[in-house]
C-alpha cells in the first residue's frame, strides 16, 4: 500500500496546477504516447496484435482531438511571455520527437503493408487521428503562445507531410 505524505500531496497538487496553467504539455505527452504505441505495434508485425491494437489507438487519438478542441474553446487569453517561450520550447521538442516517430512509423508501415491483412483502413484511422491531433495542438499553441506561431506552423507542415506519406504508403 502506498502512503501519501503531506509533502507528496502538496507536490502532486502543485504539479496539477502547473499542468492546468499550460495544457500544451499534457497534450503533447498524449500525442507522443499514441505515436509511440503506434510505432511499437507496427515494429512487431503480429497480425493479431495489429488488429487488436489499432482500433484502440484510433479511439485514443479521436478522444485526444476532442480534448484539444475542448481546451481550445475554453482558453481565453495567451499565456504570459515566459510561459509562451516555455510552450515554444516544448513544441519544438515535441515536433522533433514526433518527426522521428512518424519517420519510424512510415518505415514500419511499408513493412506491414506487405502482410496479407486488410489493415490499411486501420492504419489510416490512426494516421487521421494523429493528423487531427497535430493540427489541433499546433492550432491551440498559436492561440496561447502567439510568439512561436511561425515556427509552429513550419513544424506542423513538416509533421502533416509525414502523416500524408504514411497514408500514401498504405
Amino acid at each position: 500500500m502506498r502512503f501519501t505524505t503531506p509533502l507528496s500531496a502538496i507536490t502532486l497538487m502543485v504539479a496539477s496546477v502547473k499542468a492546468a496553467e499550460n495544457p500544451i504539455i499534457g497534450l503533447v505527452d498524449r500525442i507522443t504516447s499514441i505515436s509511440q504505441d503506434f510505432d511499437n505495434v507496427l515494429e512487431d508485425p503480429n497480425p493479431v496484435r495489429i488488429i487488436e491494437t489499432l482500433p484502440h489507438l484510433a479511439y485514443d487519438g479521436a478522444n485526444l482531438v476532442a480534448t484539444i478542441v475542448s481546451d481550445v474553446t475554453g482558453w481565453k487569453n495567451p499565456l504570459d511571455n515566459d510561459d509562451q517561450l516555455k510552450t515554444c520550447a516544448t513544441l519544438k521538442k515535441f515536433a522533433t520527437t514526433e518527426e522521428k516517430l512518424l519517420t519510424a512509423i512510415l518505415n514500419d508501415v511499408v513493412k506491414v503493408a506487405t502482410l496479407p491483412l486488410p489493415i490499411g483502413g486501420l492504419i489510416g484511422l490512426v494516421a487521421s487521428a494523429l493528423k487531427e491531433a497535430v493540427d489541433g495542438i499546433f492550432g491551440f499553441s498559436v492561440k496561447i503562445a502567439p510568439v512561436c506561431s511561425d515556427a509552429a506552423n513550419k513544424d506542423k507542415a513538416a509533421l502533416t507531410d509525414l502523416i500524408a506519406n504514411i497514408k500514401t504508403a498504405i
